[in-house]
C-alpha cells in the first residue's frame, strides 16, 4: 500500500484503483538523458558511506538539486574508492 501510494504521486505513472498495477504514462526516453548532467568527481575521503554522501552533497548542493549518487566500489575488496 505504501509503494502504490508513492507512486500515485508520479506524474508520469498510473496506479489502479487496487494498487496493484503501476504504468507509464509517458514515453521511456530514447537516449539516456542524464549523460548532459552526469560529473565524476575524486577523492573524497570514505569512513564510512553516510559520511561520503554528506560530503558529496556538502560539495554540490550550491550548483543545484542532486538526483542520483553512485560510488565506485574495488571491485575486489567491495570498499569504497571515494570516486
Amino acid at each position: 500500500e505504501d509503494i502504490a501510494e508513492r507512486a500515485r504521486t508520479v506524474d508520469f505513472l498510473q496506479v489502479s484503483a487496487d494498487g496493484q498495477r503501476v504504468k507509464r504514462t509517458t514515453p521511456i526516453p530514447e537516449e539516456d538523458v542524464t549523460l548532459d548532467r552526469t560529473i565524476y568527481a575524486k577523492p573524497f575521503t570514505v569512513t564510512s558511506f553516510g559520511q561520503v554522501m554528506a560530503e558529496v552533497e556538502r560539495t554540490f548542493k550550491p550548483f543545484g538539486e542532486i538526483a542520483s549518487v553512485r560510488m565506485v566500489r574495488d571491485f575486489r575488496r567491495g570498499e569504497l574508492t571515494g570516486a
